[in-house]
């Protein structure tokens, strides 16, 4: 029988387990001194599934025909380990291929009741359906249709249950890059957003035509950003007013499928991871109209008008370009800087300033 150590393993919600069931036996993965028989800790990943989880039980095509069929939605055990209870051990190849030999290769495995989707699962593809109506279906009256407006009230609820809406002091520092070409950008009316007049270019979070502030936190960011060689202008820009923002950079870790207390919420936050990824995927950076954009336009739309729990003034998220790297669109034009460019000032007004600038080559 194979043993295996809690760090091969390393699933917190397995902690408990591994106390009650390893003793002092080599771990045929790593040979630590301490591991528990893998029979054992199939028999506790079995008893975790229960309830949501079991066996799918196929059933014939038609009376007296040997051909069957499963009803609902199936799924292999590998893929019931990896990608439904998260069991993630793509560093343990050979300890992930024992504990599906041991569960059974050939078993198909469904929710309890076959009829009902897991949560995290419809939550994604209700995400999905809701991307492709607006791609390809319309979307210039979408809040009209119940099920669009369902979704982003779904989406928004979940933010606020899970604590993403973070307000940026004031005198949160944000950091812009431009590039130069003939002569230095130097003004805040250069280094600022440019009038919807010409923003022309879609954006990760704007449409051709709609002015936002994009930045980062820190200088390897913002240029990391602009994602080809060439001079910048680099400027520091302060805010001056709290401006409460959507920060898809605190969605919590996705708590183990084997922690009880946890499981509750798990759904939740892998909706909530799935979305945050969505936002922060690598787009090629072209004058192209970019289909795949438009569920952020829209998304950022709805914060931005439509959210009644917070009057929000940004989206923080992760950045496509920089690991570890934050950015932050706020939803300020041209006119929100000071000194910035002529014109009536936004209904915030005024609240950003540039404070410094200066070049790098990159």
């Amino acid at each position: 029988m194979l043993y295996v150590c809690e760090d091969c393993v390393d699933d917190a919600g397995l902690e408990p387990f591994f106390t009650q069931h390893a003793f002092r036996h080599g771990c045929d993965v790593c040979g630590a001194d301490i591991a528990a028989p893998i029979g054992a800790l199939v028999e506790h990943i079995e008893a975790a599934l229960a309830g949501q989880f079991a066996e799918a039980m196929p059933v014939a095509l038609r009376p007296g025909e040997e051909a069957t069929w499963y009803p609902g939605t199936t799924w292999s055990t590998d893929e019931l380990l990896w990608d439904l209870v998260g069991l993630d051990l793509r560093d343990q190849p050979k300890l992930f291929f024992a504990l599906v030999d041991a569960m059974g290769t050939e078993r198909r495995w469904s929710t309890a009741d076959p009829t009902v989707m897991p949560e995290h699962e419809r939550l994604r593809l209700d995400w999905a359906r809701f991307c492709w109506r607006i791609k390809h279906e319309g979307r210039f009256f979408l809040l009209s249709d119940p099920r669009e407006r369902a979704a982003l009230d779904e989406l928004g609820r979940r933010c606020i249950a899970f604590g993403l809406i973070q307000t940026l002091p004031v005198g949160t520092k944000l950091i812009r890059a431009r590039r130069q070409w003939e002569r230095p950008w130097t003004t805040p009316t250069e280094l600022g957003p440019p009038p919807g007049e010409v923003a022309v270019q879609s954006n990760r979070m704007s449409p051709p035509g709609i002015s936002l502030f994009y930045a980062a936190d820190d200088e390897g960011t913002a240029l990391a950003e602009m994602q080809e060689p060439g001079t910048y202008a680099v400027a520091e820009f302060e805010v001056l007013k709290p401006a409460p923002a959507l920060d898809l950079t605190r969605v919590p870790p996705v708590p183990s499928f084997f922690d009880p207390e946890a499981r509750r919420s798990r759904s939740s936050i892998l909706f909530l991871t799935h979305f945050a990824e969505e936002i922060s995927r690598p787009i090629a950076r072209d004058d192209r109209v970019h289909l795949e954009y438009i569920p952020t336009h829209v998304v950022t739309e709805y914060f931005r008008r439509e959210f009644r729990e917070v009057h929000l003034l940004g989206i923080r998220y992760g950045s496509a370009q920089r690991v570890g790297g934050v950015c932050t669109a706020l939803f300020a034009g041209a006119t929100a800087v000071v000194g910035g460019h002529p014109g009536e000032e936004e209904p915030d007004g005024r609240w950003l300033r540039l404070v410094r600038r200066w070049e790098r080559r990159q």
